[in-house]
């Protein structure tokens, strides 16, 4: 989307839920072509194939309706053939409607796919009946309520801390964002009628995209013209491409059957991404993608600032033709697709042929989900209520809370003690404090200082009521206003004076302090780590502003938090050793768990509980060669009942000169509910495939050598395996 402040996108989110609940004055009907009398036109024979009845339409439409249908937010009817306004533009990252869901990267650190699938099943159900309720045919600004269509989950790789949008999108880690937007999609495309889509999926953004607007100290280097994503040109070569950039888009759409992606503002090795015919390749020929492809908002044109057309006609062809663009999103703006396509191809300077691909895209998938055929018998017709999915959400905030640090085994607090809450997000967790703190508790909320600006007046009341506490909590944070969309960071830390109020909290108290983190981004909290035992990273709700409040709950042992990281924790001095625009994951020192040859805070994958777990090999493995399966035992040897995650990694033992090769690289995970003095057995199958890596020219290649399978839960137990491909 442009915008310059994600304040706007998440009002917007939540006005839809509001307002946009099912309506009695509702006509389903507005929604679906091919009512009598238009029926017996031949794309809606609904005896004839999907690409017959596009062959139909496409013979059928006028050059003029065909370019008005190319256009998002939405599209106009076309009433001489009876097909209806339809909706493209419908942001949904975490949530749709009342179903509001953690933050991206708080979900991801759940490591409980099956999270991820509940959340695309209530975005799902959401759209449906919304779109079901939908009773005007106009969008609103940026967006168009009431759809069908999805444009999210976001996709893109966390690979530099700075990045404003790391809060919207999963982890560092390819092949969890690819599980993670597979449960997605799957989540919110099926449903209870498997001859339809329920919704209309769009991943974004296709390819290369995590800058936005930096004006730090760091330049772009040569040829990468400028530094906000209307001007970069992100240089991947083709092993980082292959191995790092495209593989979670290959799993969404192999395994999870994505039906539409958005491609980026910026350019990719000197092409913009919406008219980059060599990316396209990647997709459209050898991921077999056939849905359709929307352009990020105004990206062919009005705020394409790379230079790269240089004509209305050019932009389009090279939109159309070469970057397989079906649709041009805008708003307030011409849309050059909309507006241009008919007299370009009436006089001949622009081939049909390439319009009428882009009407098959961009129909095959509304004829999928059902929007061609008799509303008779359609199970999705049928839904009218909402699902805030308020039993998910709450289970998947309090499995997404991580636990950095336990020095002493400070935590959980005793409860019915005399705590301060001290931070700019003290008051926001002050309610949940108490219900977990128990009734003979006593909880205060200290604000202290804001999150950003240079105000201290606040520390004297702050250290006070520090002095004065069994127990100090920490609550301090990121928030909007540092970083999203549009907006990438210049430093990582705490921002504010919340590094120095957190010192002078530390030494007034007399318990020494624990600190809960409002995360949106990877923050560096080095002065955290080491002046308070124990930490919990408690991300951001991504309705408002502040912690997960359910972070009290383990702050009080109401429940063992268990989440790990799903990126690498980055000291503060990390930006200073590395070029923001630098898109190299290997370049020394390296980015994410994969390359990064420094030492992290935590690491990707880090997470501790409060109970304890022993891991054993309880069936080894036959031989070293793969196909190889083996069983590990697990056992909660502690005295909490808790959820453990088990991870599996493969490191190559070899060296190469050609390529890069991984340190290591996560191919499998779990998350399992151990009671206290029980013991869980997971069995786990390694296959050749699946410690293939990537050539110097980009190619997948499963490499002869010794290879080391690596089973751990993120800390302390790691079991070793040894493999070899002969």
């Amino acid at each position: 989307l442009n915008l310059s402040n994600m304040a706007a996108s998440t009002m917007v989110i939540f006005l839809v839920g509001i307002f946009l609940l099912p309506q009695t004055n509702a006509n389903p009907a507005i929604n679906y072509a091919c009512q009598p009398p238009f029926h017996e036109y031949g794309f809606c024979n609904t005896s004839m194939s999907i690409e017959e009845r596009l062959d139909s339409l496409v013979s059928t439409l006028t050059i003029e309706e065909k370019a008005s249908q190319l256009q998002a937010r939405s599209c106009p009817a076309i009433d001489r053939v009876g097909i209806p306004f339809f909706c493209w533009g419908q942001n949904a990252i975490t949530g749709l409607g009342p179903a509001n869901f953690p933050i991206a990267p708080a979900m991801a650190a759940t490591f409980n796919i099956s999270a991820v699938h509940r959340m695309g099943k209530a975005i799902g159900q959401n759209a449906r009946a919304m779109f079901n309720a939908r009773t005007e045919n106009k969008s609103h600004g940026y967006t168009c309520p009431g759809s069908v269509v999805t444009w999210g989950p976001t996709m893109n790789l966390i690979r530099d801390p700075r990045w404003g949008r790391n809060f919207e999108t999963p982890s560092e880690d390819p092949f969890l964002i690819g599980k993670y937007v597979t449960a997605w999609v799957k989540g919110s495309q099926e449903g209870e009628d498997s001859r339809y889509l329920k919704t209309i999926v769009t991943i974004k953004h296709w390819v290369g995209y995590s800058v936005d607007n930096y004006d730090g100290p760091d330049k772009p280097g040569p040829n990468q013209g400028g530094s906000d994503r209307y001007s970069f040109n992100a240089i991947i070569d083709d092993y980082n491409m292959r191995d790092s950039y495209t593989p979670g888009f290959q799993m969404a759409i192999e395994q999870g059957g994505a039906r539409g992606v958005m491609c980026s503002y910026n350019e990719v090795n000197g092409v913009p991404a919406c008219m980059n015919a060599n990316i396209t390749t990647i997709l459209r020929d050898e991921f077999g993608f056939d849905g359709y492809v929307s352009s990020d908002t105004d990206a062919i044109w009005s705020n394409n600032h790379h230079n790269y057309a240089k004509t209305r006609l050019s932009a389009i062809t090279d939109g159309l033709r070469d970057g397989r663009c079906d649709v041009e999103s805008s708003v307030g703006s011409e849309n050059v697709y909309a507006e241009n396509i008919a007299a370009f191809v009436n006089n001949g300077t622009l081939n049909v042929s390439y319009v009428d691909q882009a009407i098959r895209d961009t129909f095959r998938v509304r004829m999928e989900a059902g929007l061609f055929d008799p509303m008779q018998g359609q199970a999705y017709i049928n839904i009218n209520t909402t699902d805030s999915a308020d039993d998910d959400v709450l289970k998947a905030s309090k499995d997404a809370i991580v636990l950095l640090q336990n020095n002493g085994s400070v935590l959980p607090l005793k409860r019915n003690s005399k705590v301060a809450l001290i931070g700019p997000f003290a008051q926001a967790l002050q309610s949940q404090a108490e219900m977990a703190n128990g009734k003979s508790g006593s909880v205060v909320a200290v604000q202290g200082c804001s999150v950003t600006g240079t105000d201290t007046s606040g520390f004297d009341a702050a250290t006070k009521a520090a002095a004065e506490a069994d127990f100090v909590v920490l609550c301090v944070g990121s928030e909007e206003s540092v970083e999203h969309e549009y907006h990438d960071r210049t430093n990582t830390t705490l921002p504010g004076v919340q590094v120095d109020l957190a010192k002078a909290v530390a030494k007034a108290s007399k318990a020494g302090v624990i600190s809960v983190v409002s995360n949106r981004g990877a923050p560096a909290i080095d002065t955290l780590k080491q002046i308070s035992p124990g930490i919990l990273l408690a991300w951001e709700t991504s309705r408002s502003s502040g912690p997960i409040p359910d972070v009290m709950d383990a702050v009080f042992g109401l429940y063992s938090p268990a989440g790990r990281l799903p990126y690498t924790v980055y000291p503060a001095d990390y930006i200073n050793q590395i070029n923001f625009f630098e898109m190299s994951l290997t370049k020394p020192p390296g980015r994410t768990y994969k390359y990064y040859t420094g030492s992290p805070l935590w690491p990707f994958g880090w997470g501790l509980t409060y109970t304890e777990f022993k891991m054993s090999l309880s069936k080894a493995p036959s031989s070293k060669s793969l196909p190889m399966s083996f069983s590990i035992d697990v056992q909660n040897t502690g005295n909490m009942d808790s959820d453990e995650v088990t991870q599996v990694y493969f490191m190559p033992t070899f060296t190469r000169s050609d390529a890069p090769l991984p340190i290591k690289q996560l191919i499998d995970f779990r998350r399992d509910h151990i009671p206290q003095g029980s013991s869980a057995t997971f069995d786990f199958t390694v296959n050749a495939t699946q410690l293939a890596t990537i050539t110097s020219t980009g190619k997948s290649s499963v490499l002869s050598g010794a290879y080391k399978i690596i089973v751990t839960n993120g800390v302390e137990n790691t079991i070793e395996i040894d493999a070899v491909i002969a």
